[in-house]
């Protein structure tokens, strides 16, 4: 990478939170997840590597959470780590108290498979989207649903909040991209360009842009307040499964069924480059909140932690069995 991609991506050592070890499953590890919730094999992958006193993972958080009686599909931390989501094959949404390792809540309303689950920025919130075709707001504080949202005519697999809490984006088989506006529940817009089903969907930081990858190999940029698509970005030979932004905004990562990672400058609408390892599809991808750092899911069951400006592999984790 450049020079200046590595100034932006070094951190100050104090920049590292805990919140780090929090971000690295933020999405879905894996296409499908064991039952259990292995953070214990998490903590004891660190310890190997020596990164536990950098990472400052809290041992209180250090668990096996079990509940659903079937795969998990799907994880998301709390916007300030005290709690964990989860949506699973057995319909059901569980909100985990990280702190007492328990379960705070059962959320049921789905028909049918959870895959996406996303809390928004405050924490009040959280969105869920279905193999039913729905896409579920939740109120936490009084644990019910808040409102169900309608449109789709194929399975949603991804949901993603704004920056703002404001808007939520949804990516279908339905090859659909749909933004929502939550104050008014009611769809905003719908963005079409793919020619297969949206996969994932993310906000930039600063919620001026959308990323999208998809089934049919491509990922694109979307300019929210024209409502049009900025830019397409190839180079995937596969399903993109992934998308997700720098914390600056400067660059997307995006993983594929191809077993790569690729790293893209949106300024000059470029790959800049491509992080080789995992042996079969990577499935989720999620950088530090420091940006110095990125996470990925494979089905080949590993987590890789990859050095950006370094552009190399810092150390896999394991411990998922399937």
């Amino acid at each position: 990478m450049s020079n200046s991609l590595d100034e932006k991506l070094l951190p100050r050592t104090e920049e590292f939170p805990k919140i780090q070890a929090q971000k690295l499953s933020q999405k879905q590890i894996a296409d499908k997840l064991n039952t259990d919730i292995a953070l214990e094999e998490l903590k004891k992958a660190l310890n190997l590597i020596e990164m536990e006193s950098m990472l400052d993972l809290p041992k209180s958080y250090v668990s096996t959470l079990r509940g659903h009686e079937d795969d998990v599909k799907c994880v998301s931390f709390s916007p300030d780590g005290r709690f964990l989501a989860s949506g699973s094959y057995d319909k059901l949404i569980k909100i985990w108290n990280l702190a007492e390792k328990r379960e705070e809540c059962t959320l049921t309303g789905h028909n049918s498979y959870v895959f996406s689950v996303s809390f928004s920025p405050d924490g009040r919130f959280l969105a869920s989207g279905s193999d039913d075709k729905l896409i579920k707001i939740w109120n936490l504080a009084e644990k019910r649903e808040e409102c169900t949202l309608t449109g789709h005519s194929k399975e949603v697999t991804s949901v993603s909040f704004s920056p703002d809490g404001r808007f939520l984006a949804s990516g279908s088989c339905d090859k659909l991209i749909k933004i929502w506006n939550l104050a008014e529940k009611r769809e905003e817009c719908t963005l079409t360009g793919h020619s297969e089903e949206v996969a994932s969907v993310s906000f930039s930081p600063d919620g001026r842009f959308l990323a999208s990858g998809s089934e049919d190999k491509l990922i694109k940029i979307w300019n929210l307040a024209e409502k049009r698509e900025e830019c397409t970005l190839t180079g995937h030979s596969e399903i993109v499964s992934s998308v997700s932004f720098s914390p600056d905004g400067r660059f997307l990562a995006s993983g594929s069924g191809d077993k790569l990672i690729k790293i893209w400058n949106l300024a000059e609408k470029r790959e800049e480059c491509t992080l080789t390892g995992h042996m079969d599809k990577v499935i989720s991808v999620s950088f530090s909140p420091d940006g110095r750092f990125l996470a990925s899911g494979s089905g080949d069951k590993l987590i890789k932690i990859w050095n950006l400006a370094e552009k190399r592999e810092e150390c896999t984790l394991t411990g998922h069995s399937e």
